[in-house]
């Protein structure tokens, strides 16, 4: 069923935010059920304005909804302060990503919407906690396989250094990078080292879980020179699973 009246009322100032009741809302239903969305569903871990969403960023607010067929989806919204005055860009690079399958499964998309697939996951740092070696083993070996892609097509996601807010690993252990808001593309991008990073801060509780759990028996200084070769193109993508071996 579309949104009624009263539904949209109630998601205004999602719709619109920060500024409630905006004149831009009837414009801005007008492109979201033109795009095939059909209801929003408040679900989430964040609280904007009383309602729950999936997240919510300077750009952005991303919210779960009903595609038209019944399918689930996230939606970003852009926000009417956002310093970026279209999501179309964003749009492009996960256009290009999803065809190397990477990312969340776009779409639709407009100036004001983005509609990816709904992904069913738990973020990483979360998922390390409960996950074995082996199944630790499996899903970073995805990760860093979908990270040498971007590498390859020089697309920098640049947020990695908090992968704990941007990558989910579902059910199965199948990882999902998501969040290329402030992506760019870089032929030297970088994204494997970013997200190794944290290996090499003594004070990270998660990576003294990962050494212990997978008995990681490289030193520091050895990560450091392993991935300082890789940005010059000198180490190879086997010899970055090497190091959580």
């Amino acid at each position: 069923m579309d949104l009624l009246l009263e539904e949209i009322r109630e998601w205004a100032q999602i719709i619109t935010y920060p500024v409630p009741y905006s004149e831009e809302l009837f414009r801005r239903v007008t492109e979201f059920r033109m795009l095939g969305i059909k209801r929003f569903i408040e679900e989430g871990g964040v609280e904007v304005l009383g309602k729950r969403v999936l997240g919510k960023g300077t750009v952005g607010i991303v919210v779960r909804a009903e595609f038209i067929g019944g399918t689930s989806v996230a939606v970003k919204i852009r926000r009417l302060d956002a310093s970026r005055p279209t999501l179309l860009r964003e749009a492009r690079i996960l256009h290009k990503i999803n065809a190397l399958n990477v990312g969340p499964r776009l779409i639709a998309a407009s100036r004001n919407f983005l509609v990816w697939k709904f992904v069913e996951g738990v973020p990483l740092d979360e998922w390390i906690l409960k996950s074995s070696a082996t199944e630790i083993r499996l899903t970073f070996s995805l990760i860093l396989s979908q990270l040498w892609t971007l590498d390859r097509i020089g697309v920098a996601h640049n947020e990695l250094s908090r992968f704990k807010d941007h990558i989910l690993v579902q059910r199965d252990g199948t990882p999902v990078i998501i969040d290329f808001e402030s992506s760019s593309e870089n032929k030297f991008a970088s994204n494997i080292p970013q997200f190794l990073g944290f290996l090499l801060n003594e004070n990270s509780r998660l990576a003294r879980i990962l050494y212990e759990k997978l008995g990681v028996k490289k030193s520091r200084e050895e990560i450091v020179q392993t991935l300082r070769n890789y940005k010059k193109g000198r180490a190879s993508l086997y010899d970055i699973y090497a190091l959580l071996e």
